[in-house]
């Protein structure tokens, strides 16, 4: 019996002492920079879409070219899509690039822009350099004209430098980033073309 009772308070003290790690949420903040209006036209951000394993808040990373893995302890304040989502409407309107609308007005031209994520993940495979990848397709889809004018799948990657969460992080951050640069500079050149043929 007293063997029995030191085997349960060993036990205890053991499952007491190994507590699973704790959760960490990460947000993504793009970096923003005020510069010249680049069109007037108004512009719609629609809800970005994705697939299963992108809706869901708990870091991807691919281990293979054919394994995706996810992180139960790292995740996002929200899904990949909804925070791409966030970020392309600052980015458009704090960067001055478009005017940021919440509806098509009906009064007036405008675009909208949809978007489906590909990709957002740490590629961690074995004898590689640990990158962010984000791949999006973007549809932009002139209102008054009801067709879509411009639609371009767009990947970018930075490298992970450091075994960090952070590091992580910055690497999709700047992968972002690039993604929403060319995408700004093609929605640029397909408006002045628009407005060159009118």
């Amino acid at each position: 019996m007293k063997k029995l009772l030191m085997g349960m308070i060993f036990l205890v003290g053991l499952t007491s002492c190994s507590r699973p790690p704790q959760i960490q949420y990460y947000d993504l903040e793009l970096v923003l920079s005020r510069g010249e209006r680049s069109t007037a036209l108004p512009l719609v951000v629609q809800p970005f879409e994705a697939g299963p394993m992108l809706d869901q808040e708990k870091f991807l990373y691919r281990t293979s070219p054919y394994e995706l893995r996810t992180d139960p302890y790292r995740r996002w304040t929200m899904s990949p899509p909804a925070l791409l989502t966030e970020q392309a409407r600052r980015f458009f309107k704090e960067s001055s690039r478009m005017e940021v609308l919440s509806r098509l007005p009906a009064d007036r031209r405008a675009y909208e822009l949809r978007a489906t994520v590909y990709n957002f993940e740490e590629i961690a495979i074995p004898d590689r350099q640990r990158t962010g990848r984000v791949t999006i397709w973007f549809e932009l889809y002139d209102a008054a004209a009801k067709k879509v004018v411009l639609s371009e799948i767009i990947e970018k990657a930075a490298p992970i430098t450091g075994g960090s969460a952070e590091a992580i992080v910055e690497a999709l951050r700047a992968a972002a980033q690039a993604v929403f640069e060319e995408l700004a500079a093609l929605m640029k050149a397909k408006v002045e073309s628009d407005r060159s043929a009118e």
